[in-house]
């Protein structure tokens, strides 16, 4: 069934008063508007009845904001925000998944530095871990990072938008911001004592307790100079996609 504007606002009306015939009308109405967003996700796995219902939600988060005398017909008003909801929901299960194959990571990890310290009697630098275990540096320092300190969603660093990540979890390559920032960049941006860190760190594969050592100061507080150096790397992320 056609509804011309006034029939729509009509009905929108009372759906944002809480009538539920109302409301479930316009969802029927926009039917077509989500499946078609839907649509546009098929490139995640997620079951399509479920990205469904998410973007039902998103839609009547859309009624309940819409305000009555926009001068902008609601579909077009409702698409970024069913559009959003859809993100949101994909992300956050892309989060869980990730966070959980970097944690079954850090416990290879982990089993494999204790394994080396007690075979040659010292700390393994990541670059030795990354050969031991077949796996980038990048891999070794974000698994470590979620192992010694739970995150939350928002704090994961690398699950912003449309990032390509290590760990077959991907979205198309159209759909992609293949924005990944080398060593080399990231030395550049620094200074002092923390481009010291991460040139022994990163470059010269030195252990955290090596570099205390070289620098002449302890061990935490090398840990807590790379925590502060991967934070701010976080924000630079955010600030790019």
């Amino acid at each position: 069934m056609n509804f011309n504007y006034e029939e729509m606002e009509n009905l929108l009306k009372k759906a944002k008063e809480g009538d539920i015939p109302s409301r479930e009308k316009v969802i029927e109405i926009n039917f077509p508007l989500i499946e078609t967003l839907v649509k546009r996700f098929s490139f995640a796995r997620e079951d399509k009845e479920d990205l469904f219902q998410v973007g039902c939600i998103g839609l009547l988060k859309a009624v309940d904001n819409f305000e009555l005398d926009r001068q902008v017909k609601f579909s077009t008003y409702a698409f970024p925000v069913i559009t959003g909801e859809i993100r949101m929901y994909l992300r956050k299960n892309r989060a869980f998944k990730v966070s959980r194959v970097l944690n079954s990571k850090y416990k290879e990890i982990k089993i494999k530095k204790e394994e080396f310290i007690k075979n040659r009697g010292r700390e393994p630098s990541i670059g030795e871990l990354a050969r031991e275990l077949n796996i980038s540096r990048e891999e070794i320092v974000m698994a470590e990072e979620i192992g010694q300190k739970p995150l939350s969603l928002e704090e994961l660093p690398f699950l912003e938008k449309n990032k390509s990540y290590p760990f077959e979890i991907q979205e198309p390559e159209e759909d992609l911001v293949l924005n990944k920032i080398t060593l080399k960049e990231i030395l550049t941006s620094l200074e002092g004592r923390e481009r010291q860190v991460i040139f022994l760190r990163f470059f010269e594969e030195k252990t955290q307790k090596e570099v205390a050592q070289e620098l002449g100061i302890s061990q935490v507080h090398v840990s807590r100079l790379e925590r502060n150096i991967l934070n701010r790397l976080r924000e630079n992320f955010k600030t790019q996609v």
